[in-house]
């Protein structure tokens, strides 16, 4: 991602309900402006809703992260925080309404909308009744249809339990 500042890294679990011990490379953002934060899972951007914090953000709670064993596999991850957000208003996506399946062959949902973060594109599919957020990343993408309308999508490793 190019342009990308790295803003922390998460050190370490806190307490036995997911918190995550932060520790901030540049001074502590006003958590409280913070819509989410992004790890990096396996070197992609991956978008974290905060749900809580302690003290000045040196502890966090993520969003659907309810244990340490959950919150385990981000220890060691960098943190980078996007603070403006647009939608995509060009027209050049064809690929919405496309029916995305993982790797594994399970179908997760129909494109949505195509999402640019700074830096970063975002497909936004529903699945399981819930927004879903994919990083529109080349190494990620294992083949795009246009006849069928089919992407075939990696996706990382525990993005769909959160």
């Amino acid at each position: 991602m190019q342009g990308k500042t790295i803003l922390g890294k998460i050190t370490g679990l806190h307490g036995v309900d997911g918190a995550l011990s932060i520790h901030w490379t540049e001074s502590t953002p006003n958590l409280e402006k913070v819509e989410k934060i992004y790890l990096d899972i396996d070197g992609c951007p991956t978008p974290f809703f905060i749900s809580n914090y302690k003290g000045r953000g040196e502890i966090v709670y993520l969003e659907g992260i309810k244990s340490p064993v959950m919150a385990k596999r981000f220890v060691g991850c960098q943190i980078h925080i996007i603070s403006e957000i647009k939608e995509e208003k060009e027209a050049s996506y064809d690929i919405i309404g496309f029916e995305v399946q993982d790797q594994k062959g399970k179908i997760l949902g129909t494109v949505d909308a195509v999402r640019e973060y700074p830096g970063q594109k975002m497909l936004q599919i529903k699945h399981e009744n819930r927004e879903l957020l994919l990083p529109l990343h080349p190494h990620l993408l294992l083949s795009v249809d246009h006849k069928k309308k089919h992407i075939t999508y990696k996706i990382p490793d525990g993005l769909l339990e959160i």
